[in-house]
């Protein structure tokens, strides 16, 4: 076994050292050029610029199977994850900075490169915290949204001139000018800056998801759930607010009257697909509490022969609902089904419902709402397991007429 992990640490660390050997011989030690021929256009080119784009992607590669080889925990995969897509954005990133390539695919790239990094530190800082607290994965991922839309501004503003000298040295200038001018493009930027500061906050509601209030969970569901849908969707509406709607009334030539009807189907659109999401939470909400109900009205009634046994078997089923213990309720179900006949795979296929169950973890450090609903949640769970281990016990009835040395008398009927 340790022989094993040594393969598995020694393999990949000589293969990225020979590849960066190579890399640092062929593109940083000496000058490397390929002529390139291309419509009628021949030139020898340096290629050199490849080391630290290359350097970079095999490191970033490397510190990933390593991550993964040498580590574990809940931050494992996130990292490892991370550091796969950071070897291809740094390739890109450090490539776009090329003399032949166009000046604007370095602010694109950049931005990619940078998102990689903010979506590595999100995704493991919420697998680390969020076991501790629910509460700290919106809250980082408002922190996120805030940052990629700060970058996502910086990178619109470098590649805007580039758009703007490109249309008006275009054969289609004369066209598009009135549409560059009248701020086709240009309010972009601020519509970047609203429209993640507006999700950010949005994502905070995320604090809602296990809150006990129906309302206020469906809130949390969507904040927390559909946070691409939101950004591209505030994006869409602010834009429109910003320049499409004025485009529309003063220079389009469209009557405004239309403009007006379609603004207010679209309003009442999403007031309709809003009260249909809310309706369809609400109801699943309110069929998965009535369906957990009170154990007792569901379950089916074990019957012991003497009183003392029956009274602490009971004793038993409620201690494991109301406080999760379970090891004395899986003995004694163990030893009535053993003696009632059943077989030991049987038996072991009854119980294993109860054997595997484990309460969720309560917040290590949160508001007390969050700890109640957490109680109510693992509550609800054992009500349901022992629904479906007592309703999937099938025992014959023992008659009047069984022999004293049987054993206990087990005998089922549902609960009226």
């Amino acid at each position: 076994m340790v022989e094993k992990k040594i393969r598995q640490v020694i393999v990949p660390t000589l293969a990225y050292a020979g590849a960066s050997m190579l890399v640092l011989w062929l593109f940083v030690l000496q000058e490397t050029t390929v002529p390139i021929s291309f419509l009628g256009w021949q030139r020898p080119v340096s290629i050199t610029f490849l080391g630290t784009p290359l350097l970079a992607a095999f490191t970033a590669y490397y510190a990933s199977v390593m991550v993964g080889k040498l580590l574990v925990g809940e931050a494992v995969d996130p990292i490892s994850e991370g550091l796969r897509r950071l070897a291809v954005t740094s390739f890109l990133f450090f490539v776009s900075g090329w003399s032949l390539l166009p000046g604007w695919l370095s602010p694109l790239t950049g931005f990619l490169f940078y998102a990689s990094i903010l979506s590595m530190l999100h995704k493991t800082l919420s697998a680390v915290l969020e076991p501790i607290n629910r509460l700290f994965e919106p809250i980082l991922s408002s922190v996120y949204i805030l940052f990629i839309g700060f970058i996502g501004s910086q990178a619109w503003l470098q590649v805007y001139p580039y758009l703007e000298r490109y249309i008006l040295n275009s054969v289609y200038a004369p066209m598009l000018l009135p549409y560059v001018q009248s701020g086709v493009a240009e309010p972009i930027n601020s519509v970047i800056v609203v429209s993640t500061a507006l999700v950010s906050v949005l994502a905070l509601a995320g604090v809602f998801r296990s809150h006990p209030n129906v309302y206020l969970r469906y809130v949390g569901d969507m904040a927390s759930g559909r946070l691409e849908k939101m950004t591209l969707l505030s994006f869409i509406v602010i834009y429109y607010f910003f320049f499409v709607r004025g485009f529309l009334l003063r220079a389009s030539g469209i009557n405004p009257q239309y403009v007006v009807v379609g603004e207010w189907a679209a309003l009442c659109l999403g007031f309709y697909l809003s009260y249909r999401g809310l309706k369809r939470f609400t109801a699943e909400s309110l069929v998965s509490e009535d369906y957990t109900g009170t154990w007792i009205k569901h379950v089916q009634q074990v019957s012991l022969r003497g009183e003392p046994e029956m009274a602490m078997f009971e004793a038993l089923l409620d201690r494991f609902v109301r406080d999760g213990e379970l090891d004395e309720l899986v003995v004694q179900l163990a030893f009535l089904l053993e003696h009632s006949g059943l077989s030991t795979a049987a038996v072991t296929a009854t119980l294993s419902p109860l054997i595997n169950y484990r309460d969720a973890p309560l917040p290590r450090i949160g508001f007390a709402w969050q700890t109640d609903n957490a109680m109510r949640r693992n509550l609800a769970q054992r009500k349901r397991v022992i629904n479906t281990v007592l309703g999937s016990i099938r025992l014959k009835p023992h008659g009047p007429e069984a022999e004293p040395n049987q054993g206990p008398l087990i005998k089922a009927e549902e609960a009226k």
